[in-house]
């Protein structure tokens, strides 16, 4: 079912002022109210338009409004390591089908790495849904001893957000995050390498250091085995001691090919492959939040 158009083609960058969607409906990227997947997946629906959208599904979950903010590591942008002789590897977007595939590759040359996750970043579904396999991989990421960190819940642009978007993306990755592993993550990298300064602030108000990268393989511009030398060539041309690594476990030649890749130069310039967190310095208890908690009603 769909009814008449209410908003500007805007990708939930604004609250549009044609108006927004009844109740149970949602906005679709081209503006027009409906309840059809194509209306409500996200990360197209646009919710400031239409409530009913998938990112606007908040399921029972813990508060995390109490925070602690006193640690060791600086916020604001951090785009490099402090110690010595140390490579920070980092994947987005998962958790996805090529995820375990890439902890056996670490494990193979007893690397740990850091999983940026997203909440419910399409086709995956949402992490926490039980019948999907997302939570049991999460689970495992963290008990192999790699890093879990935030990539926001829908995967948006945080600078077309409001602060309360803002808050919202990333509290519906902790609530997620509280009922797999019983903790959430103080650090996170904003989708698309953008966040502007009110985006900065927000972020270090819920406690967040935000990661950006200082060798970027671009990886998801060379999908297939022809071209993905492109991006081992852009890592070696930014390959340096105390670099943290970007690219993305949701791609079949990044898992299966440029990840061994990596890994193999690394060994080659004896650079230590660790979490964020370890080629900062930082203690382990300061990468995530365990405060007490209370139940939200649904």
């Amino acid at each position: 079912m769909e009814i008449g158009r209410v908003s500007q083609h805007r990708k939930a960058k604004s609250r549009s002022s044609v108006g927004v969607c009844p109740a149970g409906f949602c906005c679709s990227q081209s503006g027009f109210c409906g309840q059809s997947r194509s209306h409500c997946d996200v990360p197209q629906c646009q919710f400031g338009d239409g409530r009913a959208c998938d990112k606007n599904a908040r399921p029972e979950f813990h508060s995390t409004d109490h925070r602690n903010l006193a640690r060791a590591v600086p916020y604001g942008w951090i785009t490099t390591c402090t110690q010595e002789n140390t490579l920070a590897l980092t994947f987005d977007d998962g958790p996805n089908i090529w995820t375990a595939d890439l902890l056996n590759i670490l494990d193979s040359y007893n690397a740990k790495a850091t999983f940026f996750l997203t909440g419910d970043n399409q086709p995956q579904g949402p992490m926490d849904n039980p019948s999907s396999q997302w939570p049991a991989l999460i689970q495992r990421v963290h008990q192999a001893g790699h890093q879990i960190a935030s990539h926001t819940w829908t995967h948006p642009d945080l600078n077309t957000l409001s602060q309360e978007g803002r808050k919202t993306e990333m509290i519906q990755v902790e609530g997620a995050l509280l009922g797999i592993l019983g903790f959430y993550p103080t650090y996170m990298r904003p989708p698309f390498l953008e966040c502007n300064d009110a985006c900065l602030s927000d972020m270090q108000s819920l406690g967040y250091r935000v990661i950006g990268t200082d060798v970027d393989t671009k990886d998801f511009l060379y999908l297939t085995p022809d071209e993905i030398h492109f991006a081992k060539e852009r890592f070696d041309d930014a390959l340096h001691a105390k670099g943290i690594v970007l690219s993305h476990d949701t791609l079949d030649q990044t898992v299966h090919s440029l990840a061994k890749y990596m890994l193999e130069k690394a060994r080659q310039h004896n650079l230590k492959v660790v979490t964020v967190g370890e080629c900062l310095g930082d203690p382990r208890e300061n990468w995530y939040s365990t405060n007490p908690v209370r139940l939200i009603a649904s």
